[in-house]
């Protein structure tokens, strides 16, 4: 609405502009309109001077020879006066051209802005804008929203198909939608801008393992390998890269990528527990694999490779009511974690009721509203405890809630707890 409200003020303007001077004008000449008829009074001074000559003829004061040189340069002078006239009547005839010019040319530089400008970007602005205002606590919420987000990037992306920005969101919303085929399809453009980026090649890997099924496929490890060695110090590419390893019964190899990502953690999280597990049971299948081999037997050994580990990172959140907080032991409760900064849709949710208080909550990737949209892709996160009123996910004046953040996954908070004390006004 403030977009069209813009263009006609700055359409009315422009009218005003153009057409003020053109309206004044007959105001400011007002002696210059007693003169319209000037070719009458041209005609008038004609027969004066034609009937001055003739009297000068018959009195003997002219010769006939010069009367009638003089009759011809009077006709010049009328012919030459008539034809000013009619060229000046002319030119006063733009008004309505430019009357015109002023009614088209704002309406012609809208079309034009709507196909050539930044209109669409405006509009995919003001999606991104309510969602961050008003963020989805359920996933109807998130995919109408999502849904909406996509058709404008499209949109765009037809008008602009080498805006990189708008393909990445592309990418990574229907990442989101499980619209695996479209995500692949757009990191594979980003790609061929930038051959070889790390960040690309591993989202594109996820993007092709999660579509597989969680199976590791010769495209999945080439892209993971191209990840790892750009950026060998990069959380993900380490992590996948132990699971392409673990996939191909290079036990070592996996051991060593999972021990670099675990060395990023704070070695008491649950992340770090849990690598700490796939990191045992590769080391244990590796033992396995060389004894089967020294004793001609792997069949064992290859079964259990088969078998991915459950590498998750969370954490536990204990939720607490403040002393003295009334609050009906039939409201909702939502416990989410979410990104500290940027988007502020729930990464991570949890419901209950104040009944249930005081509890321990347990927050993970395994709880994300959509796949590739978990805690892990947040940098840091905030941990919200709400209790809502109306049992409904958006935030309303008079539900109470706890907020801590911003806390790094992985880095004790665990061991952190929420008080509700704060209303909202």
């Amino acid at each position: 609405m403030a977009f069209w409200q813009g263009v006609l003020i700055l359409g009315a303007l422009g009218a005003v502009f153009v057409l003020w001077p053109i309206f004044r004008l007959p105001i400011s000449r007002g002696l210059a309109a007693k003169t319209i008829r000037r070719d009458i009074t041209q005609a008038d001074l004609y027969q004066e001077h034609l009937a001055d000559l003739n009297k000068n003829l018959a009195n003997g004061d002219i010769e006939q020879d010069q009367y009638e040189a003089l009759k011809i340069e009077l006709q010049r002078t009328l012919v030459s006066d008539s034809a000013g006239l009619k060229e000046v009547e002319v030119k006063s005839g733009g008004k309505l051209l430019l009357v015109g010019v002023a009614i088209t040319a704002p309406l012609l530089a809208v079309f034009l802005y709507l196909q050539w400008g930044a209109k669409g970007d405006w509009d995919i602005h003001q999606i991104m804008q309510a969602e961050r205002d008003n963020p989805a606590t359920t996933q109807e919420a998130f995919e109408a929203s999502t849904k909406e987000l996509l058709m404008a990037v499209r949109s765009r992306l037809k008008q602009k198909p080498d805006n990189h920005q708008m393909r990445y969101l592309l990418a990574e919303r229907s990442m989101a939608l499980k619209d695996y085929d479209e995500a692949i399809a757009a990191y594979k453009k980003l790609l061929e801008v930038e051959p070889g980026s790390p960040t690309m090649s591993i989202k594109l890997a996820q993007a092709l393992f999660v579509r597989g099924g969680s199976k590791v496929t010769p495209e999945v490890a080439h892209h993971t390998n191209v990840a790892v060695n750009g950026a060998p110090f990069m959380y993900q590419a380490l992590e996948m890269s132990g699971l392409v390893a673990f996939h191909n019964q290079d036990y070592k190899n996996a051991v060593t990528f999972w021990q670099r990502a675990k060395a990023q953690l704070d070695p008491n999280s649950r992340s770090a527990q849990a690598l700490d597990g796939a990191i045992m049971k590769a080391a244990r299948a590796g033992v396995a694999s060389e004894q089967a081999m020294s004793d001609g037997d792997s069949v064992a050994a290859t079964a259990d490779s088969q078998e991915s580990p459950n590498v998750d990172r969370g954490f536990d959140l204990d939720v607490k009511l403040a002393e003295g907080l009334q609050a009906s032991p039939n409201d909702t409760v939502f416990v989410y974690a979410r990104a500290w900064k940027g988007a502020k849709m729930p990464l991570a949710i949890a419901r209950m009721t104040v009944a249930d208080l005081p509890k321990v909550v347990r927050l993970d990737t395994t709880m994300a509203m959509a796949p590739g949209m978990d805690m892990s892709t947040a940098t840091e996160l905030e941990l919200i405890a709400r209790i809502s009123k109306s049992g409904t996910p958006v935030p309303q004046s008079g539900d109470w809630q706890g907020a801590l953040g911003p806390v790094v996954l992985g880095q004790g908070i665990e061991a952190k707890s929420i008080v509700i004390t704060d209303k909202i006004p």
